[in-house]
């Protein structure tokens, strides 16, 4: 028998065979760092810097397990610790210096180097960004000569690259400046973006696809700067050079992301939350911060409640609140969505391996199931048509073209403000809406068109919107919209040309691996309680029953037309809005109201539950929308929200008496507002409830979220094709 050699095609099985491992057990299978002392985790004991930039000493770590200085500028853990044990890593990626074999690379590496910058003029004799980029060109080289360059290629794409870095970069630019020249200033943040794109754009020609990036914060508070100020406040000149490198840095990146297919990114901009702002709980002289942390230095002993641990780094409390916001921040403070978000996205082509690969014998065979496996169980469907059904939470036109009142239309400033060339579409919202989110997270630019608008049979072959703002379950609701029953005929009317368009099959096969979104109930809810009051327990249950009996006849109709995937949202607190907290002497929410909420939403989703067990094929995700709500409301900062009764637009007691029409006035802080006008959120609450629908837990959809409705779609065309 011939002897068994490691050959290349078994590396390429282990590999696979380790890859599905990672993947089950962390969310990314390695994390890539850059960047300087806030990240550094150990590089910088292996150069001839300054002590200034090193940190193995105490009383540093002295927060970590056993009291350990680990060469971090902390207490203890710093941000990157606290993100890779949320993604289901056990610690941080090694420092890049102290690895001795190519395997200790495989979940990443830390390049961070105290000191450093984007420049490399910046923190001589440190790992300056060119530096660290060149080591991990050369590090994948070392893994594609080991492992074979496709399987790498794919282990990067699925991979996260962290950046913290340009902080060394201000500090130089001001200590020999003062960044007192406003037109200097503009071309040295201008040059230091060109150079920091240039960077993300090398990791992106080596297979980079995942950036996660934190911006600059409040640079001049640091202890060290505010002890030389003779007033002891913060450097200004250095906080606005912050805050310009923020709004110049971001839409480049954006741009960026727009020109190289594939490139995602997260935006983080720094906030401070602690008790102490200005000392350093470790050091010396005014504020602790004239000397830095050594073991001669003393130190507090509240360190959770210090934000600064030394003379310019945080506590490892705050390192810990910038990974939660970073991980899980709504969209005012992590643009264009968080880290927990970015991981979970898969680029559209993650079967990358099987267009790459070229081996066809037994063995490479099977590398490349496994990969396929794993490349169809997290592929989020780009292509599934969207359906959509209910009232103004997913009207985005179809108002537009009917004789209702003013109140249910809303093609006309302020609604619109933010939406791309501040167009009033007939959305309810200051942008986007919740249908646009989850078209977007299915692949689409958009949200599918509103069926008024449709001209064209080729108009219909992505979705068709087909929701009615002041619409319900029951056809009295809403006079003059399309009701619920309406809008099923229409889709009918649909199925019809799809099925002249396309034939009797493959339109069938094109419903049949649809989703349908339906956004109902709330006005039928309203009607109620305008009518009763929802005073009388009795009349509140047998209205429920009818309402939802009704609901699930629609959903059986929707399915004999050849639906199978359904995407329900609930009720959310409808007590709550603007318009019924102006109402209400009190000026809280209509509890009668939420409680009705309550009750169709546990009748509802026991029902549909009940419906799927007699229903062949049929599958479903229930949103959770009151709980999302209710969690909304009573953690507002968690969620980036300052303000949860007030409406941004309208006028009156709360802006919730008035309509937001083109005299109303509107708020300039709209991500700061959970109500956009007197009955709908902002674009902000959309995309945070669109998120949780999508990749939420069990906890805000059941039994499945809408990401893991849309794998299952396209697992059964990957079966059948």
């Amino acid at each position: 028998m011939a002897p068994f050699t490691f050959s290349p095609i078994i590396s390429f099985v282990v590999l696979a065979l380790f890859y599905a491992i990672s993947v089950e057990s962390t969310a990314v299978p390695a994390i890539f760092a850059f960047g300087d002392s806030l990240a550094d985790v150990g590089n910088n004991n292996y150069l001839n810097v300054p002590i200034s930039d090193k940190s193995d000493f105490p009383h540093n770590g002295i927060d970590f397990p056993g009291q350990v200085p680990t060469r971090r500028f902390s207490n203890g853990f710093n941000t990157i610790d606290y993100i890779a044990m949320n993604l289901g890593f056990q610690k941080s990626p090694p420092p890049y210096l102290s690895i001795k074999n190519v395997g200790e690379m495989l979940r990443g590496v830390s390049f961070a180097s105290a000191g450093s910058g984007i420049l490399q003029t910046t923190g001589k004799g440190t790992l300056d960004m060119a530096t660290q980029v060149n080591y991990f060109a050369k590090t994948k080289h070392d893994l594609a000569t080991k492992f074979g360059e496709t399987i790498v290629d794919v282990h990067l794409t699925k991979s996260l690259f962290y950046f913290v870095t340009v902080n060394n970069d201000m500090f130089a630019y001001y200590s020999a400046t003062g960044a007192a020249n406003s037109t200097e200033n503009a071309q040295f943040i201008s040059n230091l973006v060109d150079e920091f794109i240039g960077h993300l754009t090398t990791l992106y020609k080596l297979g980079a696809r995942k950036f996660a990036i934190t911006g600059t914060g409040p640079l001049g508070c640091v202890p060290y700067l505010t002890s030389q100020n003779p007033t002891g406040s913060c450097i200004d000149a250095l906080n606005k050079l912050s805050e310009q490198f923020n709004a110049v840095a971001e839409p480049r990146i954006q741009q960026l992301s727009y020109q190289l297919p594939g490139f995602k990114y997260s935006y983080y901009n720094s906030i401070i939350a602690s008790a102490e702002l200005k000392s350093a709980c470790c050091g010396g002289g005014k504020f602790n911060g004239e000397a830095q942390c050594t073991p001669n230095a003393t130190y507090c002993s509240n360190r959770n409640q210090y934000m600064f641990w030394d003379w310019f780094h945080p506590t490892q409390s705050l390192y810990y609140l910038t990974a939660q916001f970073q991980l899980f921040g709504a969209i005012n403070l992590v643009a264009p969505i968080n880290l927990k978000l970015l991981v979970l996205y898969q680029l559209p082509n993650s079967n990358l391996l099987i267009q790459k690969s070229n081996m066809a014998s037994p063995s490479s065979l099977l590398g490349i199931g496994i990969f396929s496996i794993l490349s169809v169980l997290t592929r989020a469907g780009a292509t599934i048509p969207l359906f959509v059904f209910g009232d103004s939470l997913a009207d985005n036109g179809n108002n537009n073209n009917l004789t209702v009142p003013l109140l249910d239309k809303a093609n006309f400033p302020h609604n619109g403000i933010d939406f791309p060339g501040r167009i009033a579409t007939g959305r309810f919202s200051n942008g986007f809406n919740g249908v646009d989110y989850k078209a977007r997270f299915l692949g689409f630019p958009i949200g599918p068109p509103p069926y008024m608008s449709l001209t064209k049979p080729n108009q219909m072959l992505h979705g068709v919107n087909f929701a009615s703002a002041g619409s319900g379950i029951l056809d009295t609701t809403g006079p003059g919209t399309i009701s619920m029953k309406a809008q099923i005929e229409n889709f009918q009317k649909v199925v019809q040309v799809l099925q002249q368009t396309l034939g009797q099959h493959q339109a069938r096969d094109k419903i049949t691996t649809s989703i349908f979104n339906i956004v109902t109930a709330n006005n039928d809810l309203f009607a109620h309680y305008f009518a009763t009051g929802a005073a009388n327990a009795t009349l509140n249950e047998q209205f429920i029953d009818n309402l939802v009996d009704r609901f699930i006849q629609h959903l059986t109709s929707l399915y004999n037309l050849g639906a199978r995937n359904f995407d329900i949202s609930g009720t959310g607190q409808v007590g709550c809005v603007p318009f019924l907290l102006s109402q209400n002497p009190a000026g809280t929410c209509i509890d009668a109201l939420n409680q009705l909420s309550v009750q169709y939403n546990t009748a509802a989703s026991a029902r549909v539950s009940q419906l799927r067990s007699r229903l062949r094929g049929m599958r479903y995700s229930y949103s959770d929308i009151y709980r999302m709500t209710s969690d909304l409301m009573q953690n507002p900062v968690l969620y980036g929200m300052m303000d949860t009764k007030n409406a941004c637009c309208g006028g009156g007691k709360f802006n919730g008496e008035v309509q937001c029409t083109t005299e109303a006035t509107y708020c300039s802080n709209r991500n700061n507002y959970y109500f956009w006008d007197w009955f709908h959120p902002t674009q902000a609450i959309y995309r945070i409830t669109s998120h949780l629908a999508f990749f939420g837990s069990p906890s805000y959809s059941t039994p499945l979220n809408i990401r893991q409705l849309a794998m299952g779609i396209t697992l059964s065309t990957s079966d059948t094709s």
